[in-house]
């Protein structure tokens, strides 16, 4: 089954030449088939793509505390020249605690210029497909919502936690690579103070 669906993938491309077809017009003329449109959407989505490799950020941060909380302002520069991207994240926090539990709420907003935007979220010309156009996107501003959560355990543990919530912007959506507009992400985790 999975063979034949691949070859109606491949004939419906070829048909359609070098302008190609969307997802979305794919699982149409293949009647909404759902692995027609996974396969469109995941394995022909990324097949052919260059590595795009994490990089290391080094930058300054400033921080200042005011009654309201806390401010920080960071600069970063991609050390290893993978993307020869830079970004900037302006971030308030407001800790407080009940009774053993600490909680940081925060917000940041988190600017990328177009070279990193453009290298994790951009496709070159020669890695344009019938599914995959070209796309050269401009700087982004990202928005966060999150919260930590500590709470000490037995001795000189303590449980952290930490949910976050990622608005992507158009800069991003607009991407091929790219599926969702929003991320969540939880991050659990124990650490030990040796003092």
């Amino acid at each position: 089954m999975a063979q034949e669906v691949r070859l109606r993938v491949f004939r419906a491309l070829v048909v359609a030449g070098p302008a190609g077809l969307t997802p979305s017009d794919l699982a149409a003329q293949l009647g909404n088939c759902e692995r027609a449109t996974a396969l469109a959407q995941n394995g022909l989505a990324f097949a052919g793509l260059s590595d795009r490799d994490r990089s290391l950020a080094l930058g300054l941060a400033a921080t200042w505390r005011t009654p309201v909380g806390g401010l920080e302002l960071a600069l970063a520069q991609d050390a290893l020249d993978k993307s020869g991207g830079r970004e900037a994240s302006l971030s308030w926090g407001l800790p407080f605690s009940r009774g053993q539990w600490g909680l940081l709420p925060s917000l940041s907003l988190r600017w990328q210029d177009a070279d990193l935007v453009g290298y994790y979220y951009g496709v070159r010309p020669g890695e344009a497909t019938g599914f995959r156009p070209a796309y050269a996107p401009g700087s982004a501003l990202v928005p966060e919502a999150s919260l930590i959560v500590q709470r000490p355990l037995a001795g000189r543990w303590t449980l952290y936690a930490r949910v976050g919530h990622v608005r992507y912007p158009g800069a991003i959506t607009d991407s091929p690579l790219v599926g969702d507009d929003s991320t969540t992400s939880l991050m659990l985790g124990v650490g030990y103070s040796p003092e």
